[in-house]
């Protein structure tokens, strides 16, 4: 940990408190899975396999009336609504459609000045963010008639 010289002494006092040791064989199997390139393995693996399911879920989505937001790095990506679509209510009504919406407003304190949905890729299958993006079209389109 890295911190401003005067905070290292109540650092140190709390961790004593809660921590006598550190986890050194933890540490010991961490460092040696580094140092085979497992890690670096995995993460290559997790790119191409987050890549996959980013690019399904934005060729699954361009039909919808989202702008869709998608950034190269993470799993999710935002899906700004059309003008006139609350939020709020398409999260209540996505329930019908079997579907756990997110909306980005809950991640402000101030309104926004779009609306919009946090879109998760990272723990479903392709055919999952296919049948997802078909449901939520439905729902997108029984609100907006």
């Amino acid at each position: 940990m890295i911190l401003p010289p005067r905070l290292v002494d109540a650092f140190l006092k709390v961790r004593r408190m809660i921590d006598i040791h550190s986890p050194l064989l933890e540490q010991a199997v961490l460092a040696d899975f580094i140092l085979d390139g497992h890690y670096l393995r995995h993460l290559r693996r997790m790119r191409t396999l987050y890549a996959e399911r980013r690019s399904a879920l934005l060729n699954a989505m361009k039909d919808l009336p989202l702008e869709m937001f998608a950034p190269e790095a993470g799993i999710h990506c935002v899906g700004w609504l059309p003008k006139g679509i609350d939020d709020a209510v398409l999260v209540r009504k996505a329930v019908d459609y079997d579907l756990e919406l997110t909306p980005i407003s809950t991640f402000s304190i101030k309104p926004l000045p779009r609306k919009g949905l946090l879109l998760g890729y990272g723990s479903y299958n392709i055919e999952e963010i296919q049948k997802g993006a078909q449901r939520l079209g439905k729902l997108l389109h029984s609100i907006t008639r």
